[in-house]
C-alpha cells in the first residue's frame, strides 16, 4: 500500500488532540542546513510542535550538542528514540538501541509533564 502524508499542521493537530505531544523525530533525516532546520522548527512551532528528538542511535556526541541547544534555544522538550518500529526493525528493541544509546531519564520526566 503507497504511504500517504499527512501535513505536518495536521499531524501535530492530531498528536495534541490525543493528548501526545508533537515532537520532531530524526530531524537530521530532512538534510537541512543549520537555517533550514530552523525554519522548519519555527514553522512546525506555529502548530504547536513542543519537542524535537535530541537523542538517536545515528547520532554522534556533536549532533546531540547540536539539537539540544537548539531545543534550549526554542524552549523545546528533549526526547530520544531507539527507532523501535516492532517486527518491521526486529534487531532493535523496545528501549534500547545501536552504538550504546542512553536517553537520560530526565527526558522522560519533561516529557510526561508535557502530555495529557
Amino acid at each position: 500500500i503507497p504511504r500517504q502524508f499527512l501535513p505536518i499542521e495536521r499531524s501535530i493537530e492530531l498528536i495534541r488532540e490525543a493528548g501526545g505531544t508533537a515532537v520532531l523525530a530524526h530531524p537530521f533525516q530532512y538534510r537541512l542546513d543549520d537555517a533550514g532546520l530552523r525554519e522548519l522548527i519555527e514553522h512546525c512551532m506555529e502548530s504547536g510542535l513542543e519537542g524535537i528528538e535530541c537523542r538517536y542511535s545515528g547520532y554522534d556526541g556533536d549532533m546531540v550538542v547540536y539539537l539540544e541547544a537548539l531545543a534550549a534555544e526554542y524552549g523545546l522538550v528533549r526526547t530520544g528514540g531507539s527507532d523501535f518500529h516492532g517486527k518491521n526493525k526486529p534487531n532493535i528493541h523496545l528501549g534500547s538501541g545501536k552504538s550504546n544509546l542512553a536517553i537520560p531519564y530526565a527526558f522522560w520526566e519533561e516529557l510526561k509533564k508535557r502530555t495529557k
